[in-house]
């Protein structure tokens, strides 16, 4: 018999629930879907703003020798290229190239050499053995 997958709550799912959120748990966090009528958010969405709490998403910041290699070995495109201060948008392949993640990769000023900080919704893959560190940044998990 296998334990049930433990799920996590926002740090603002109180005040969430305060507003009449209806939460769904979506990939192990209890998350708002809705707060009532989705035509009507939508009406608001369109006419005014929209917060979006992204704060169930992961944190992970990769600094060493081999950050570099292992940000390469994960993700398509240019990482090489990203300069400090920047951003870019990337996805996360697996084994056989197919798209396994959307991340959006920084690399940050203060720190000495600047360790790119990527925020992905997920651990996607081991790229083996390096000199790395993946230090979860961020998290409420």
């Amino acid at each position: 018999m296998s334990r049930p997958e433990p799920v996590y709550h926002l740090a603002l799912r109180e005040l969430h629930a305060a507003n009449g959120a209806v939460f769904n748990v979506a990939a192990g966090w209890t998350v708002p879907m809705r707060y009532g009528d989705p035509a009507a958010e939508l009406v608001a969405l369109r006419r005014h703003a929209a917060v979006f709490d992204r704060s169930s998403r992961s944190r992970f910041l990769v600094s060493g020798t081999d950050a570099l290699e292992v940000l390469k070995a994960v993700f398509a495109g240019h990482v090489e290229d990203l300069e400090e201060g920047r951003a870019m948008r990337t996805v996360a392949l697996g084994p056989d190239g197919r798209i396994d993640d959307v991340a959006l990769i920084a690399r940050i000023l203060w720190l000495p050499p600047s360790p790119i900080q990527t925020v992905v919704p997920s651990v996607v893959s081991d790229p083996g053995p390096m000199n790395c560190a993946v230090v979860p940044t961020g998290s409420s998990r």
